[in-house]
């Protein structure tokens, strides 16, 4: 989109009402403080855009001539972002919910040169050590069963 396409859009009509309420808002507290205020908001169906479109804005209002004001903004659009961290979402809350549900447990570990390194483990891992090595012990001193 060139610059005087998105100059041309009345960008509200991309907006839902509570995306809407906030950029209002920013608005109003930078007529207010005469301050930059910064927000995120989620535009819809923009032209020559993904159906949503995440975008940063910093918004000051550096003029004002009665009931009209001057207004200076910057955007970023910060889709990628947005979609990483709603993918990272997803993820976590499926990792939760299969550790979550394991029956006996799930260990990771890192094994280097060095010896082996423990990440993280669903079961208490020095219980699980000791019940293994004892186990272990017990199978190597019984008898072969030749059958």
């Amino acid at each position: 989109m060139t610059s005087e396409a998105a100059l041309a859009l009345r960008w509200s009509d991309y907006l839902d009402e509570e995306n809407l309420k906030i950029m209002q808002d920013a608005v109003r507290l930078s007529i207010a403080t005469k301050d930059e205020v910064t927000s995120e908001y989620v535009f819809c169906n923009l032209p020559a855009a993904p159906s949503k479109t995440y975008l940063q804005s910093s918004l000051r209002v550096i003029d004002q001539q009665q009931d009209r004001f001057l207004i200076y903004c910057m955007n970023e659009n910060i889709t990628a972002r947005k979609e990483a961290e709603y993918k990272k979402e997803i993820i976590q809350k499926q990792l939760k919910v299969i550790m979550d549900n394991v029956g006996s447990g799930i260990t990771a570990t890192k094994i280097e040169d060095a010896g082996v390194e423990f990440l993280f483990s669903t079961i208490d891992i020095m219980k699980f050590l000791v019940t293994q090595e004892e186990s272990i012990i017990h199978c190597l001193t019984r008898p072969l069963d030749p059958f």
